[in-house]
C-alpha cells in the first residue's frame, strides 16, 4: 500500500470505533433520560406568587393589598401572625397581615414608590405583580406624545412657550420625526410645535411654517456625519415676535450658510433676503436666498439671546466667528470671513460682530457645560472651569451682559465656589433662584452631595438641604414656581425610601410621599415645563431622552398630573 492509502483506512477505522462507542453508550441509559428531565418538576417550596393584579390594583400608603398566591399557608403561623418568607414591594420589605391557601395579604409602607412585588424564600425569589402607588402625581396618559405620538431619531434638549398658542410649545432637539403617521417620518429636523393635548402641529399648517427644519453636513474627524442640534430658543424684543434659534447646524429649510444661530419669522419659519450673485464661469448675475441673519461661529452654540436694545449674545465653547462675504462671493461659492473670538459674543441683528465686546479678555481655562440667562438679562455660566478672563474661578459664575465683565459681587457671595464639575443649570426668574447638578461635594463651603441651590445673587440657598443619594446620582434638578424641586438621575433610593430615579421635593429637600409615588424611571430628563395636563389640571411637561417612567415605556416626553 501507498502512503495515502494506509491514511485513509485508518480514518475509515477510527471512524467505525466511535459510531460503534455512541451506540453502546446510548443502549445503556435509562430510557427516562431520553424523555423531558424536568416533566413533572414541582415549584420549590410549593410556592407560587400569581402575576395576577391584586386587589385593589392601585392603593394608598397603609392600605391593605390582597395578592394571589399559593403554597404560602405552610409557611404561616396564624397564632403569632409570623411568616417564614419576606414579602417585598418596590425593593422595600413589608408587613405581611394575612395568609390563606390563596393569597397573602400584606400592609403598604408609609412610604414608598410604585414598583413590583416578589417573596423571599430561603434566598429563592418568586416575582407577582406591579402595585400601583395613589398620590397627587400621575401620567396624563391622554397627552398626544404619550398616547399616540411619539418623538423618534434623538432628543428632545429645550422648549419655547408658544406666544398666544393657547398652551402650546415649540420642542427643539436632534430629534428626526414626531408623530404617529407616515409622513412625520420626513425631516423634522429637530423643531416641532406641540398643542395642549400634546398633538404635533402637521408641517406648513396655520401659524407653523416649518417643514424640514435644521440639518447639519458637518463630519467628525473619523468621517461620520454629525447630527443637527437645537439647543436654544427665545424671542426677540421686537413687534414682529421674531425667534433667535441657535445650537448646531449649517442649514435651515434648504437654506444653507448659516453658522449655529439665526433669525426665525414667528411662525418659525427662517428670515431670508435674496441678493444677486455673479455666476463663476459667466459672470451672469442670479438671484440667491440666503438667510437675514449672516453672522454665528464655527462651533456649537449652547445659549443665545436678544438683549432690550435686539442685540444678540451667544455663548459657548467656540473661538471662531464666521461671517458670509456676499461681495466677494459667487452663486456656487460662497466665501468667509472669520475673527478670533472668546466664549461670550455680541451681535447686532443683521448677525455683525461688536469688535469692541470683550475685547482683550483671555481664553477661558477649563470647558463652559451650560448657561442661564437671569431675570436682568445677565448670564450665569457653569462647567468645569478654573479661571475665565483670567481670573480664578470656581465653576460657576456670572458675566454683565451690557459690560462683558465678570460680576464680582456674584463672585465674593460664591466664595470659595464649587468643588466639582457642573453638568447642568437651570433657572427659574419667579424665585431668581438656579438650581445646579454635577460631580461635586461642596458649594460654597458647605457639604452639597451633587446638587445645590443657589440665590441669584451667588449665596448659596441654606434652606435647601438635600438627603442621602443612594444607588447612584443626580443628572437633573430643576426649580419649580410651585417652590418645589424636580430631580431625576440614576439614583435607587432618597433618604433612605426606594425612590428609582424621579422625584418631586420640597423647598427644604424633603420628599412629600403624595409628590413620590411614580415608579421606575430610565433616561436624561433636560427640561420640567409648568404647564396644564389634558385635564385642564396643573402639569408638568418632562422633556429629554426618556426611555422608562413609571415603569412603562416613554417617548422622550411625558406629562404629569398634579394635584395640589
Amino acid at each position: 500500500m501507498n502512503m495515502k492509502a494506509i491514511v485513509l483506512v485508518n480514518r475509515i477505522l477510527c471512524l467505525l470505533f466511535i459510531v460503534s462507542f455512541l451506540s453502546a453508550c446510548n443502549e445503556g441509559l435509562d430510557d427516562s433520560i431520553k424523555e423531558d428531565p424536568y416533566k413533572g418538576g414541582k415549584t420549590p417550596f410549593g410556592i407560587q406568587l400569581k402575576d395576577e393584579a391584586p386587589s385593589p390594583e392601585s392603593a394608598n400608603p397603609e392600605d391593605l393589598v390582597e395578592f394571589k398566591a399559593v403554597g404560602l399557608e405552610n409557611h404561616w403561623n396564624p397564632d403569632t401572625k409570623k411568616a417564614e418568607f419576606k414579602f417585598f414591594l418596590s425593593e422595600q420589605e413589608v408587613e405581611v397581615v394575612n395568609v390563606t391557601e390563596s393569597s397573602v395579604t400584606i400592609r403598604v409602607p408609609k412610604s414608598i414608590s410604585t414598583g413590583s412585588s416578589y417573596i423571599e424564600m430561603e434566598g429563592q425569589i418568586f416575582y407577582g405583580p406591579t402595585l400601583n402607588i395613589l398620590g397627587n402625581v400621575s401620567v396624563d396618559k391622554s397627552y398626544g406624545l404619550w398616547r399616540t405620538q411619539k418623538v423618534t431619531g434623538g432628543v428632545i434638549f429645550n422648549y419655547l412657550k408658544g406666544d398666544n398658542l393657547d398652551n402650546a410649545c415649540y420642542i427643539l432637539g436632534e430629534f428626526t420625526a414626531v408623530g404617529p403617521h407616515i409622513e412625520w417620518i420626513y425631516d423634522r429636523g429637530g423643531i416641532a410645535l406641540i398643542d395642549k393635548q400634546g398633538l404635533v402641529a402637521p408641517r406648513y399648517s396655520s401659524g407653523f411654517g416649518i417643514g424640514h427644519g435644521a440639518s447639519s453636513f458637518v463630519t467628525s474627524e473619523d468621517g461620520y456625519a454629525i447630527s443637527s442640534r437645537l439647543l436654544s430658543m427665545s424671542y426677540v424684543n421686537n413687534s414682529a415676535k421674531n425667534i433667535l434659534l441657535s445650537g448646531y447646524y449649517d442649514e435651515y429649510e434648504s437654506v444653507e450658510n448659516i453658522f449655529n444661530i439665526t433669525v426665525l419669522k414667528n411662525n418659525v419659519a427662517l428670515e431670508t433676503k435674496d441678493i444677486q450673485l455673479p455666476r463663476r464661469l459667466t459672470g451672469k448675475l442670479e438671484w440667491k436666498k440666503v438667510p437675514s441673519f449672516n453672522g454665528g461661529t464655527l462651533e456649537q452654540v449652547l445659549l443665545s439671546f436678544a438683549t432690550s436694545d435686539e442685540q444678540v449674545i451667544a455663548v459657548g465653547n467656540f473661538t471662531q466667528y464666521c461671517r458670509n462675504d456676499y461681495d466677494n462671493s459667487f452663486y456656487e461659492i460662497i466665501k468667509r470671513n472669520y475673527k478670533e473670538v472668546g466664549p461670550i459674543i455680541r451681535m447686532n441683528m443683521a448677525g455683525e460682530l461688536d469688535t469692541e465686546y470683550r475685547v482683550g479678555k483671555s481664553k477661558p481655562e477649563g470647558e463652559i457645560k451650560d448657561a442661564v440667562m437671569d431675570k436682568d438679562g445677565n448670564i450665569i455660566i457653569a462647567g468645569n472651569l478654573s479661571a475665565f478672563d483670567g481670573e480664578q474661578v470656581f465653576n460657576l459664575l456670572k458675566v454683565n451682559t451690557a459690560s462683558g465683565e465678570l460680576d464680582q459681587t456674584f463672585k465674593s457671595n460664591i466664595g470659595s465656589g464649587v468643588n466639582g464639575a457642573i453638568s447642568m443649570i437651570r433657572y427659574n426668574t419667579t424665585l431668581d433662584k438656579f438650581v445646579i447638578v454635577g460631580e461635586f461635594t461642596e458649594v460654597s463651603g458647605e457639604p452639597c452631595p451633587g446638587i445645590a441651590v443657589i440665590n441669584g445673587n451667588g449665596t448659596l440657598d441654606r434652606t435647601f438641604i438635600p438627603r442621602e443619594i443612594e444607588g447612584g446620582k443626580i443628572s437633573f434638578a430643576s426649580l419649580l414656581d410651585l417652590n418645589k424641586v424636580v430631580i431625576a438621575g440614576t439614583f435607587s433610593k432618597y433618604d433612605g425610601v426606594m425612590r428609582p430615579g424621579f422625584l418631586i421635593l420640597e423647598a427644604d429637600g424633603e420628599a412629600m410621599q403624595g409628590f413620590n409615588v411614580p415608579g421606575q424611571f430610565s433616561g436624561q430628563i433636560y427640561q420640567a415645563v409648568e404647564t396644564y395636563a389634558t385635564t385642564g389640571f396643573k402639569g408638568l411637561l418632562l422633556l429629554g431622552d426618556i426611555y422608562r417612567f413609571n415603569g412603562e415605556t416613554a417617548r422622550n416626553a411625558v406629562m404629569i398630573e398634579l394635584d395640589f
